[in-house]
């Protein structure tokens, strides 16, 4: 679970760079791997 958090923060801190649509989906992905 701490995984998943910490990924969604991260995608929130790079989220100015890219897409925040694109990265949400990748942080669920990665989330639903773990």
């Amino acid at each position: 679970m701490k995984l998943i958090i910490t990924t969604i923060a991260a995608v929130l801190l790079v989220g100015c760079g890219e897409s925040p649509n694109e990265l949400l989906l990748k942080a669920v992905n990665a989330g639903n791997i773990e």
